[in-house]
């Protein structure tokens, strides 16, 4: 798999099954240790009472209009940008054209 917009290639990880002598590996969990976030632990107080703290909820409207015109409008413009971008994809520029003057495709920045 090619390494797309900087992501990291998706590989099948561990040995496969067919091979025999390569045994199933495990997936390390380093990276998803690395994710998690650390949790401060409190300290508790000596006294026993304890204040009690009021939490305001703040409530979110949300407003619904609903025109059926509109809504037929916007689903049928939201299907063809989805699939005017799936056809439009960016090739990913050879290391060789950067140091080809001519060679490449697009022309290189030497020469």
């Amino acid at each position: 798999l090619k390494n797309r917009a900087g992501k990291r290639a998706r590989k099948s990880s561990g040995g496969k099954r067919a091979r025999g002598s390569m045994p199933r590996r495990r997936k390390s969990r380093k990276r998803k240790r690395r994710k998690r976030r650390k949790r401060r632990k409190r300290k508790r107080r000596k006294w026993r009472r304890r204040r009690r703290r009021r939490r305001r909820r703040r409530r979110r409207r949300r407003r619904r209009r609903r025109r059926r015109r509109r809504m037929r409008r916007r689903r049928r413009r939201r299907w063809r940008r989805r699939s005017r971008g799936r056809r439009r994809r960016k090739r990913k520029k050879s290391r060789i054209r950067k140091w080809m003057p001519n060679g490449g495709v697009e022309g290189g920045r030497g020469g």
